[in-house]
């Protein structure tokens, strides 16, 4: 008896055996399996960019594999995947084959400074795993394919193309979105809400043909840098509220439609930039002290009024409030330690030219009500320009 079940035993392991041989033999020939097929997506994608001129295509087109070979830019998972493809400044030209869309492991796609031409692949949509889209630089056109499935996407970077067709209305539902680079574009239609989207610290989609209103930033995360741009578009209605984001360095809506007072920026204790020029902005300016560190500050070409506060502290170096509709004298300029640029033309201002601050550079202030003569210059050093007149 006990000699029966030592014999089952035996058979037992031995069939355990010859079957993980066998498993081990599939899985192996699928890994292989695999990389020739991610080696053949990859010489669709060299072929279709002109490969033969790149700059740098070390391995590309050898006998080798893209994982083992260490082709430029290529880098692959413990398992032979493809997990990014990174490729900058590498002359490429030509059109990016639909093909791109079989790298199921794809996590990183950066391509930028280059000429790559046409639209991008619908299979796009395909690379689920995708957390960084940058295709940059380039002379890109067609719309931008729909992102529903892209649910990882953290980065999307495809700024100075040629891309029109509308916003991606998916890209409000994208919530590991932390960096949208779209600017200087074609790109049109309106923007959806970015209220869910609670990881994104830096938006930048100026340059396009975008309409409707000016979406919300209250949300956005807590990340040093963070910037809101959405300049040189038809964006109309009022500012925004934008409250409480210590973290926000620039804030530009120039060249938009934008109406209405210009908010209070309240607990923006990092901005840096803020930028208004261009739109049909009324009522008084705010009190800029609320923005304690605030160096560059452009109402230009609006519609302002009122007069103008004290400015109680001593960032500023850049102010443009030129072309407005404001009235009355100038405060006390002298606290502004650090301003080198002051515009103030066209508007009416009135009464007495004041004394100026010790680093100024340029002022031009022509048009305006003001009387009584210019004050002694001499004592500003670094004054290379004043009108008056």
């Amino acid at each position: 008896m006990d000699n029966i079940f030592a014999a089952l035993i035996l058979v037992s392991a031995f069939t355990f055996a010859s079957g993980s041989a066998v498993m081990s033999s599939s899985s192996g020939k699928s890994a292989l399996k695999g990389k020739a097929e991610e080696k053949e997506i990859l010489m669709d994608f060299f072929n279709s960019t002109n490969g033969e001129y790149w700059t740098h295509k070390s391995g590309w087109g050898g006998p080798g594999d893209q994982c083992t070979d260490s082709w430029t830019g290529i880098t692959c998972n413990g398992d032979g995947e493809v997990t990014q493809v990174k490729l900058i400044r590498n002359n490429q030209t030509g059109t990016l084959p639909e093909s791109l869309g079989g790298l199921l492991s794809l996590e990183k796609l950066i391509l930028k400074y280059g000429n790559i031409m046409g639209p991008l692949p619908s299979s796009i949509a395909d690379l689920v795993q995708l957390t960084r889209l940058t295709i940059s630089s380039h002379s890109i056109t067609g719309a931008i394919p729909p992102l529903d499935k892209l649910t990882k996407l953290s980065i999307i970077e495809l700024n100075d193309n040629d891309i029109s067709g509308p916003f991606p209305p998916a890209m409000g539902r994208l919530t590991s979105l932390e960096q949208v680079l779209l600017h200087k574009n074609r790109i049109s239609g309106t923007i959806p809400p970015l209220d869910n989207l609670t990881s994104l610290w830096y938006f930048d989609v100026g340059f396009n043909e975008i309409e409707g209103t000016c979406p919300s930033f209250q949300n956005f995360a807590p990340e040093w840098g963070s910037t809101f741009n959405v300049n040189n578009n038809h964006l109309s209605g009022h500012i925004p509220f934008f409250s409480n984001l210590p973290e926000l360095i620039e804030i530009n809506l120039a060249h938009n439609n934008l109406t209405g007072p210009v908010p209070l920026f309240e607990g923006l204790n990092a901005l840096f930039v803020l930028t208004l020029t261009i739109n049909s902005l009324s009522g008084p300016l705010p009190d800029l002290t609320r923005a304690p560190f605030l160096e560059f500050a452009y109402f230009d070409y609006n519609e302002l009024s009122g007069s103008i506060p004290t400015f109680g502290h001593g960032s500023l170096k850049t102010l443009y409030i030129n072309n407005n509709n404001f009235t009355g004298p100038l405060p006390d300029l002298t606290n502004l330690t650090k301003l080198n640029d002051l515009c103030l033309y066209y508007n009416k201002f009135s009464g007495p030219i004041p004394r100026f601050p010790l680093k100024l550079v340029e002022v031009i202030a022509a048009h305006n009500l003001f009387n009584g003569s210019l004050p002694d210059t001499g004592y500003l050093k670094d004054l290379k320009r004043i009108n008056f007149r």
